[in-house]
């Protein structure tokens, strides 16, 4: 009998796995309009189920013109292979509509989706839709269940994304604001669905890299990962491993061995981290979140001493100007004479400091794709301190 009993709970754990379908998303950072973008989101779909049924939500825009965002929406993915959309009008103007109940006509289109695009607009609003004061609606405990089974494969776009976390949602901070007043946030959790670590989204067209480093440092117990995902980029997910697609790159920062750090004798005690670990990854690159492993696709090149440009990188004024950060780092990789660079904030009461260095850790790659260069780059530690008038 017992012997019996062991044998099925044996065969029972080596099934289970086989038996359950990986969690499926695609995690973007605002402003979509790569179609690889919405074809992985589509293939996706199709995986899941051959019965597709995609639903739309524009819950974080104003009620008056969430029909027309769903509109154009449901065109672009229509234009990209799907065959069945439908606007779901969950919106906190349209009485009932958060709050329906799991038999309710919502509730049972929810239960035969096999897709939801979230779009993006106020983070705030599409939180008090589906988890007001953090507890989940009934119909968002169906989005979470059927997702956790592999049934479901959720499509985020900047607050909807967001949304997914189940971390703090950051505030509307800048990165400046971060680093010398500390980070807000909008909730204490999102939907639950994302844990592997904080997420942000326009991080490199708003950049928000300071942001997302104080945040991922000051509240380091809810995990070390972060994920700053650009604009017209994505993180194409499947459990616990992602592929980069799109225009642009996710920063995935580490503060797993980074330190807090003075700068200088003078900093009158503001805060600081020392030996954050950035890795910028681009299209086509595959990341594995538990192992942290990063496979570089065939078409970029390793940097060495015979690609990179004989120059010396510069420095900057206005590290937190949309797109210079990730410029300025970028730019490190493709100069030879130098191994660190630095950039200062435009703002000088008090005055920010960033620090970049290479290591022998650290590695850069780049190759084109359809008329485009791609820059990769691993392992590149940073500090950030206050320098002035502290």
């Amino acid at each position: 009998m017992k012997l019996a009993y062991f044998a099925t709970l044996l065969l029972l754990a080596l099934i289970s796995p086989l038996a359950r379908s990986a969690t499926k998303a695609v995690l973007a950072g605002g402003a979509v309009s790569n179609p690889e973008i919405y074809e992985a989101f589509i293939d996706l779909v199709n995986e899941c189920s051959d019965d597709e049924y995609i639903g739309v939500i524009t819950a974080g825009v104003t009620w008056s013109i969430a029909e027309s965002t769903a509109d154009d929406i449901m065109s672009t993915l229509t234009k990209y292979g799907a065959t069945n959309v439908e606007f779901l009008p969950f919106h906190t103007d349209n009485e009932g509509s958060c709050t329906s109940s799991a038999s309710s006509t919502l509730g049972q289109k929810v239960k035969k989706l096999t897709g939801i695009y979230f779009n993006g607009g106020e983070t705030i609003d599409i939180l008090n839709c589906f988890a007001p004061d953090g507890e989940a609606v009934p119909v968002l405990e169906i989005i979470q269940e059927r997702y956790a089974s592999g049934d479901l494969v959720l499509f985020g776009s900047s607050a909807g994304t967001l949304a997914f976390s189940s971390k703090p949602v950051p505030g509307a901070r800048t990165s400046y604001n971060t680093l010398v007043n500390g980070p807000t946030f909008i909730a204490t959790k999102g939907f639950d669905l994302f844990s592997y670590g904080f997420l942000d989204v326009h991080v490199n067209a708003r950049s928000r890299q300071g942001r997302l480093t104080r945040v991922l440092r000051d509240y380091r117990s809810y995990g070390r990962l972060g994920f700053g995902i650009d604009e017209d980029t994505a993180m194409v997910l499947q459990d616990e491993k992602f592929q980069v697609l799109g225009t642009n790159g996710v920063l995935v920062l580490d503060v797993y061995s980074a330190s807090s750090a003075t700068g200088n004798d003078d900093d009158n005690g503001r805060w600081a981290v020392k030996s954050a670990r950035g890795t910028y990854l681009t299209t086509g690159d595959r990341y594995n979140i538990t192992s942290r492993i990063v496979t570089i696709p065939s078409y970029k090149k390793r940097l060495t001493s015979e690609t990179e440009n004989d120059v010396y990188a510069k420095m900057t004024y206005d590290i937190f100007t949309p797109g210079m950060f990730g410029t300025l780092t970028t730019r490190l990789f493709l100069a030879e004479l130098s191994d660190s660079t630095y950039g200062y904030t435009e703002e000088t009461d008090p005055r920010y400091r960033v620090d970049f260095r290479k290591t022998s850790s650290s590695y850069g790659y780049m190759g084109e794709q359809d008329g485009t260069t791609h820059i990769t780059y691993l392992n590149l530690m940073m500090d950030m301190y206050c320098y002035s008038n502290c």
